[in-house]
């Protein structure tokens, strides 16, 4: 009974993980790679040598 009611709690835990934080994150991740590389080329461009992030 404790291990079918643990195996539902990681399935359940696994699907809204898969359904819901992963497309998140990866959005996020594109997102903020992307703005990266937009201020990195940007500063390039006018000249100025962006801090390195810490």
């Amino acid at each position: 009974m404790f291990l079918t009611s643990l195996l539902f709690q990681m399935s359940t835990f696994y699907y809204t993980h898969y359904c819901f934080v992963r497309p998140y994150l990866n959005t996020l991740i594109i997102v903020s790679h992307y703005h990266i590389n937009f201020l990195y080329s940007y500063h390039n461009a006018v000249g100025v040598t962006p801090n390195p992030m810490p």
